[in-house]
Parts: C-alpha cells; structure tokens; sequence
C-alpha cells in the first residue's frame, strides 16, 4: 500500500505528464513578464548555492560524457555558422575586457606558458597533409614540414602569401583561428618529405574539381602539373 506522499507524487507526475502543454505555456508567458525578477532570483540562487551547483554539473558531466560529447558536436556541425557570427560578435564588444583578461592571465601564469611555448617549439617540426575547413564547408588541403600550429599561423598572418588561394580567401571572409576547423589527414616520418609532397599530389588531384576544395584549379609540384579540365 503506497504512503501519502508517494500517492501525492504520483498524482502530480501524471498531472504534469497530462497537462504538459499548458505547463510549458504558462512557464513562457510567467518568464517574460516577470523576466527581470527571474533573471535576479536566478543570480541569487546561483550565487548562494555556487559549489552546489558546480558539483552537480561534475556529476552530471561524468555520467554522460559521451552523449553530450556527442550532442556538443552535432550542434557544432549544425550551428557552424551561428557559432561563428556570435564568436565575433562577442570579440567586438567585449575587445577590452577580453585584452585585459589575457593580460592578467599571462602576467599570472607567465613561467607556465613561457615552458609551454617552448615545448611547442621544440615540437613545431612535423611532416603533416592537413585539411583546413571554413564555416561555410569550403576546405584547403595542404602539407608542412614544421607542423601544423606554424603553417596556420603563415595562412592566417602572411598577406604577401600570393601563391596560395587560402590565406586571400581567410582575408576576404575575416575568418579568425577560433572560425575554423584542421583536419590531419596523414603523417609522414622524418626522411619522407618527397613521399609526403606526393601523396599530398594525389589528395589535391582528387578532390580538385569539388567545388568546394579551395586549392588553386592549375597547381603545380615539382614536374607535376594538374589542370582541372584534364582531370
């Protein structure tokens, strides 16, 4: 024989399960008229209950990882654009905050990061064939000796780049670091930087007829010439 309180909880599960409707709705329209007193009730109880909260949202996190991993992704896919334009958007308007926020950051951590800069230095060189794709699924597919974070930061800094149709193209949309995505589609020991330039050749030679592939349609290496009416 079930308790009082057990009946009073299964009454109101079936209430809410059968008024659910009505529920949202009335909840919708409370919010927006009351939507600044909710916004201050909100700080304060976040406020009062902090630790609480963040040790719940741990929880939470560690039992299902994989699905909101998976959920985080499929919106990041679906949303790319969005994501984009908010990014920048929020850059904008929040340019000094965020250059004094870095500033105390780096001042408060600055061996730290002095150690992992050069760590990262000492592991620049790497033989890579990468893929860099855009928000708007344009993608570019190139190769380096020096690994990946360099030849980046040559796309992204170097506006006498003239031989490559990538950094013109980062230029012409204001796309940043943060807006797009790399891709490391093979790697290649050190010694075997001409079967890299080859097998990058192919890659290239692929996909040069998809409209979307922003390598330059006539490309050249070493004798190697690819015009993409003879492909």
């Amino acid at each position: 024989m079930k308790t009082k309180k057990e009946k009073k909880s299964e009454y109101n599960k079936q209430y809410r399960e059968k008024n659910k409707e009505r529920l949202l709705e009335y909840s919708r329209r409370y919010y927006h008229e009351n939507k600044e007193k909710s916004a201050e009730y909100s700080k304060q109880y976040r406020e009062k209950n902090k630790e609480k909260i963040t040790e719940h949202n741990k929880r939470y996190w560690a039992e299902n990882k994989e699905t909101l991993a998976e959920q985080n992704k499929q919106y990041r896919e679906e949303n790319r654009e969005k994501i984009s334009k908010q990014r920048k958007q929020y850059r904008e308007k929040n340019k000094e905050a965020i250059a004094e926020r870095q500033k105390k950051h780096y001042h408060k951590n600055k061996e730290y990061i002095i150690e992992q800069h050069r760590q990262y230095r000492n592991g620049l060189k790497e033989n890579i064939i990468y893929k860099v794709i855009c928000p708007d699924k344009r993608y570019y597919i190139g190769s380096t000796t020096r690994g990946i974070q360099e030849r980046l930061y040559r796309h992204f800094s170097d506006p006498r780049d003239k031989k490559e149709s990538l950094p013109e193209y980062l230029r012409d949309k204001k796309y940043t670091r943060e807006d797009i995505e790399v891709e490391v589609l093979e790697k290649f020991e050190s010694g075997y930087e001409l079967d890299m330039r080859e097998r990058e050749y192919e890659i290239i030679a692929k996909y040069i007829n998809d409209p979307f592939c922003l390598n330059k349609r006539n490309f050249v290496y070493g004798d190697k010439h690819v015009d993409n009416h003879k492909i």
